[in-house]
């Protein structure tokens, strides 16, 4: 387990997905299975955790959450449910995304319409001196296009 940083961590992912809804039944019947292009999809957001913040195990940070879309039909619930299943997952970001261990103080900011597909997720440390409002909120619009290739192109 890596040192905790008292400074907050923003993890920025281009192109997302929401598992919800996007199991099939396998044959035979028995079981659900994530579709393949789901499972490409989650694998692509998992490369986008920096290896600096993997393996922290964060217990209770407070998170700030903030979205661009390009379809207003976007599945928010399921994106953060995938958003937390992959940082207390295989990056162990988080130590787990139970309310045993992730029950910090949660801000959702309004979803803004843009160019691509983006969620930013913030997580303030427990016992870190910076509390959610010194954490400057500036629009995501506001912070320019990604470097590199997102998931769609």
């Amino acid at each position: 387990m890596q040192t905790v940083s008292a400074e907050p961590i923003t993890i920025r992912f281009i192109g997302f997905t929401s598992k919800k809804n996007r199991k099939a039944p396998r044959k035979g019947g028995r079981g659900l299975y994530l579709e393949p292009k789901t499972r490409t999809m989650i694998d692509r957001m998992e490369l986008q955790v920096p290896a600096e913040v993997r393996d922290l195990n964060l217990e209770h940070p407070d998170m700030i959450w903030e979205f661009q879309y390009t379809n207003a039909h976007i599945d928010r619930d399921g994106i953060i449910t995938t958003v937390l299943d992959i940082l207390g997952g295989p990056c162990r970001v988080i130590k787990n995304d139970n309310i045993a261990h992730c029950n910090g103080t949660w801000t959702i900011y309004p979803a803004e319409r843009g160019e691509y597909d983006m969620v930013e997720v913030t997580l303030i440390p427990q016992g870190s001196n910076v509390g959610q409002e010194a954490v400057q909120h500036i629009p995501l619009k506001e912070h320019g296009a990604p470097t590199g290739r997102t998931a769609r192109s």
